[in-house]
């Protein structure tokens, strides 16, 4: 199987870094964006909480209740830039990752362009999806 896909869908590290793929880059750029920003903003909390030394900062991490949620948004996310077709990006990390929920709807609440973009999202994908555009 991974004979089919490495020769037949070009799947495995790196294989789908081509110019002719920087339209589907565009596209999940956002997502990618909001996920390093959410992961930044959560180490820094983190940080913050912690009293500054490593071992205090260990266990503000292993109390922290998202941290589980935190570790599959990082690896998901890092199998989609590295081994992944990076179309279906969206699609993995939206229905795999509670985190990004989380995030983004603090996101939402607190600043109006994520509003906007989560509506964008949702209308463009309405409508290019169902027409066989390359959309998630």
């Amino acid at each position: 199987y991974t004979f089919v896909q490495s020769k037949y869908w070009n799947v495995g590290m790196f294989k789908f870094y081509e110019l002719k793929q920087i339209p589907n880059f565009i596209l999940a750029s956002p997502v990618f964006i909001i996920i390093f920003q959410g992961i930044y903003r959560h180490c820094q909390f983190l940080a913050r909480s912690s009293k500054g030394d490593f071992l205090s900062f260990a266990r503000t991490c292993l109390n922290d209740p998202y941290i589980c949620h935190l570790a599959v948004l990082i690896i998901s996310a890092s199998t989609c830039l590295i081994m992944a077709h990076i179309h279906i990006s969206t699609r993995f990390i939206y229905s795999s990752c509670p985190m990004l929920y989380f995030y983004l709807s603090k996101l939402v609440a607190s600043e109006k362009r994520y509003w906007y973009y989560v509506n964008l999202f949702t209308l463009l994908g309405i409508g290019m999806h169902p027409n066989m555009l390359p959309w998630t």
